[in-house]
């Protein structure tokens, strides 16, 4: 299954249908507040809820018209995030380049462990600019240098313990193929899907991954590409493998890409894709930090971000259509 938990239908808001276009704490008659109360026991298998304070670079990238969460990202400065490329990519224009959301329409929230938009907890900022790598493409190795760069208007307020941005973020590559090696057990946050296809939750979840070896991925991966008549493939040294306990208790699902994984404390992987979510022996796909790490770091301001975002995707973008990709629905969140 996925990391994340489960909230009772009772709690859920718009539990009517309604759109809601301002979000807020709920006024009862008397003027008390009332909250959201998750439901405690609902877990799915895994994964535990996080606690507050113990992932404060964890951020949730929402639509800024309605606040709804549809990407993770990790907070590296205070007014730089990193995510998925995938996460900003609406389609491909062959004559231009990618086509990407527009850096007001995406609102960061830091600072909480929920994203109920009717729980208001935490800090919010605006995009100012929005960056994709410029090699990210999506084709039969599924989603290549899968980082995007999110540049606040405004800088995040450090909040010792609550908003911090996640510094261990330069491992090497021999670093990285060391843990690989090792099996190292990684942890992946996010507030994703609870299963397969089902829904999300508002509570940030955090689940225990092991990270496996580059061959043993590419046999699993092609064993699992070809039950879904598929020609997927992992692509060793821009991609990491992991799997839960017993080779599929745990995994990441839609709604956490572009969440990070960190093993050893260091930011490793960003989720970009995989063939389900949680399947037995199928793995889930992340896209390694160190591949670019000073793309990662030199991208800050205006100049980098016209160049960047003029930069066109490999032709394997157009099969996007034609891959199942697990993390992200494009068409979802456009404003």
């Amino acid at each position: 299954m996925s990391l994340y938990e489960a909230f009772s239908s009772t709690t859920e808001p718009n539990s009517r249908g309604d759109k809601k276009l301002f979000a807020g704490p709920k006024i009862a008659p008397d003027g008390t507040i009332e909250l959201w109360r998750p439901d405690e026991t609902n877990r799915i298998v895994g994964g535990t809820r996080a606690r507050t304070g113990e992932f404060p670079f964890v951020v949730s990238l929402q639509s800024s018209s309605e606040w709804r969460h549809f990407c993770g990202g990790t907070l590296i400065k205070p007014s730089k995030v990193i995510s998925a490329c995938h996460c900003l990519v609406l389609r491909q224009s062959f004559s231009s380049g990618p086509v990407l959301k527009s850096a007001e329409s995406v609102t960061i929230h830091a600072g909480t462990t929920s994203v109920d938009p009717n729980y208001y907890i935490g800090q919010r900022r605006y995009g100012k600019y929005v960056f994709v790598h410029p090699q990210c493409s999506n084709g039969p190795t599924g989603w290549e240098y899968d980082f995007s760069i999110i540049i606040t208007r405004h800088p995040f307020e450090f909040v010792e313990g609550i908003v911090e941005p996640l510094q261990t973020i330069n491992m090497s590559r021999s670093e990285v193929d060391v843990l690989i090696a090792q099996k190292t057990e990684c942890t992946a946050i996010g507030w994703g899907a609870l299963s397969e296809k089902g829904p999300g939750t508002v509570n940030l979840m955090k689940v225990a991954l092991n990270l496996v070896p580059d061959g043993e991925c590419r046999r699993l991966m092609t064993a699992a590409a070809a039950l879904e008549q598929n020609m997927l493939k992992f692509k060793p040294g821009i991609q990491l493998c992991t799997l839960g306990k017993f080779g599929g208790e745990g995994d990441a699902c839609q709604g956490d890409s572009g969440g990070p994984l960190i093993c050893d404390q260091y930011l490793v992987g960003t989720v970009s894709w995989g063939i389900g979510c949680g399947r037995k022996m199928t793995p889930g796909i992340w896209a390694r930090v160190d591949v670019d790490i000073d793309w990662i770091l030199k991208t800050e301001g205006a100049a980098i971000m016209v160049a960047a975002a003029n930069y066109n995707l490999s032709v394997g973008l157009s099969m996007l259509i034609l891959v199942v990709n697990k993390y992200s629905d494009y068409y979802s969140y456009i404003n």
